[in-house]
């Protein structure tokens, strides 16, 4: 097998060892001194407390209506004829509006869907309304009286992707619950983090308040006093839950899920612990799940799909069946006591991708028409001299799009490779970072922070930095050990840590591992905007004039090869995190630094002239 890959990446490896040379660009576009890291980390610390305090105080979590209550006052009341801006509005009044507003009419699914769930909130608003007033649902206590005798709602929204289950959800009914019940009144939540990142919410390990290696064992699930006091404060006040992507979700943990919410809500709503699976998430009184069961199953394991089988059985997953998995397929089952089938498909521009779709999701099969077939056999790559393989070949604004497609491996020693090849590859089509930091509003890069001239998307090509790793042995070995340990490949058994390690502006990279949520978490995307080298860094140059330790010098050789080997590890960093909202901690600059190389090339562009 490792014969045949490298016969088949040789002339890759041919191509990436010629030189390329590259645009000078400062390795950091927005410096940081020493008093700006620890402004950084003091940022980041305050952020992190404050986030604990929400977690763990019920009153910093804002509970209640997001709308701003009168103040009492003692000056004499006066009457008067109430006209209609002074009624309140109700969650069914605002739901339509959103309705019309959003497109939701012209789905049945999403319409019916919308209204089914909304009517046990619009019964508890009328109740208050009828009783205490509105103002007594800005408690847990309050919003609990007002609950009793509201028949809970449970539904299992079913259907491909881009039919709109969580288009309706987010749109209209999330809406109506921040508006009336504020933040604390809506949990949403998803097995994967790239799910919850995608729905706004939470893992469901996250919401559970389990730790990393929690056991899902019943009679483990109870918490202890702290953890009690965690989910009292995430699932006492609440009126919606929303689970997206439930097909993820193995039985024991969505389990364990129902297990812990109902430990969160039982003190309040005097609920009965041995009825957690019964009575799934301490009767949350509106609650929905959402998946597409007709994908395939990624891992050979139980799944909920298992829960509606009677005398069949699921190829490939284990034959043992714990207490653990009953208890997921029993809230299941609960759950899908109301199913609603989402069909057709609302986000692919084309038809042949849903026709395909279709096709698969038959029961038993079915033809693949002929011009659909061509269509298909039209996007098999023909061989290393099919055009759409080359690096210039663009699509979507992304050059090389399929020359740097996605590949896949097993062995590490074709993965380790691979990822050196990537890296290389994409440095050298790759313009720079779209920005160095993101709008607040919405996440999305503020392009007018992109660090370079206004002419930056026309530059190709991006200086790849090596570091090598730092393996420090208990006894004195040789220069040969150390080689040899850089040249290990298997990233499993070294902490993920690569021997050599390619970084370059731009550069696209993924979390492994959870920092600090809800942004930083597993499957957290950004792009590499900044490199702070250490205080001795020459790129070996004994005094790498003109470039000093943040650049190699302008003379330097890499500048044609494409790369440098650096001496020391990096300080740090910079990273702009996709979609993150929290925002720069530091003042924005009023405008976009000037690129080291434009004295040089005599304008803006940064380049190096011509020898």
């Amino acid at each position: 097998m490792m014969k045949t890959f490298l016969c088949m990446h040789r002339p890759a490896y041919k191509h990436i060892r010629q030189p390329c040379a590259v645009h000078e660009r400062p390795p950091r576009l927005a410096a940081l001194t020493s008093e700006d890291v620890l402004k950084a980390r003091a940022h980041q610390d305050c952020l992190r407390e404050q986030r604990a305090a929400q977690d763990d105080n019920l009153q910093a979590a804002g509970a209640g209506p997001s709308v701003a209550l009168a103040a009492p006052s003692d000056a004499p009341a006066s009457s008067r004829r109430l006209g209609p801006e002074d009624l309140p509005i109700s969650p069914l009044q605002m739901a339509l509006t959103l309705i019309a507003e959003s497109g939701v009419w012209q789905s049945k699914e999403q319409y019916l869907v919308t209204l089914f769930l909304l009517q046990p909130i619009q019964q508890i608003w009328e109740k208050a309304l009828d009783t205490d007033g509105l103002d007594s649902l800005s408690t847990a206590a309050g919003l609990v009286a007002a609950s009793r005798d509201v028949q809970v709602r449970r539904v299992f929204l079913h259907g491909p992707g881009g039919s709109g289950k969580t288009y309706c959800m987010t749109e209209v009914l999330n809406k109506v619950v921040l508006r009336i019940f504020g933040n604390r009144g809506l949990k949403l939540v998803a097995a994967a983090n790239s799910a919850a990142r995608i729905l706004g919410g939470k893992t469901m390990h996250a919401a559970a308040k389990l730790t990393r290696k929690q056991s899902l064992v019943a009679n483990r699930l109870k918490p202890n006093i702290r953890a009690k006091k965690k989910l009292e404060a995430e699932w006492e006040y609440l009126v919606l839950l929303l689970a997206d992507e439930i097909g993820l979700a193995s039985p024991p943990l969505l389990g364990g899920l129902s297990r812990r919410a109902t430990f969160g809500r039982a003190g309040l709503l005097g609920l009965r612990l041995d009825r957690a699976i019964e009575e799934p998430f301490g009767q949350v009184p509106a609650q929905a799940i959402m998946g597409d069961f007709m994908q395939v199953n990624p891992v050979c394991s139980h799944t909920l799909l298992e829960a509606l089988l009677v005398d069949s059985r699921v190829p490939g997953v284990p034959r043992k069946v714990t207490d653990e998995d009953e208890d997921g397929w029993r809230v299941f089952r609960k759950m899908a006591s109301d199913v609603v089938l989402f069909t057709g498909t609302h986000r692919f521009l084309d038809e042949d991708l849903p026709r395909l779709f279709e096709i698969m999701r038959t029961p038993g099969g079915a033809r693949v028409p002929d011009d659909l077939r061509a269509k298909i056999r039209d996007r098999v790559q023909q061989g290393p001299d099919d055009p759409r393989m080359s690096m210039d070949c663009e699509l979507e604004g992304v050059r090389g799009f399929f020359a740097l497609g996605a590949r896949a491996a097993i062995q590490w020693e074709q993965v380790a490779r691979l990822q050196q090849l990537h890296v290389l590859a994409s440095a050298r089509v790759c313009p720079g970072p779209r920005a160095l930091f993101n709008k607040t509003d919405d996440g999305k890069p503020d392009l007018r922070y992109h660090g370079f001239s206004t002419a930056h998307s026309a530059a190709r090509g991006q200086l790849v930095y090596y570091f090598q790793a730092v393996d420090r042995f208990k006894h004195r070995q040789g220069r040969d050990m150390y080689i040899e340990a850089l040249k290990f490949m298997n990233l499993s058994k070294s902490n993920g840590l690569p021997g050599m390690c390619a970084v370059y502006l731009g550069m696209r990279g993924r979390l492994t591992k959870k920092v600090m949520g809800p942004e930083l978490v597993q499957e957290a995307t950004g792009e590499v905007v900044g490199i702070r080298f250490h205080p001795r860094e020459r790129f070996g140059f004994a005094e790498n004039i003109g470039g000093g330790s943040d650049q190699p010098s302008p003379n330097h050789p890499c500048w044609q090869l494409g790369f440098v080997v650096c001496e020391y590890l990096p300080v740090h960093v910079e990273i702009r995190w996709d979609g993150c909202t929290v925002g720069p901690w530091r003042a924005l600059q009023t405008t976009a630094p000037k690129p080291h190389g434009a004295a040089i090339a005599g304008g803006e562009g940064g380049a190096r002239p011509e020898p």
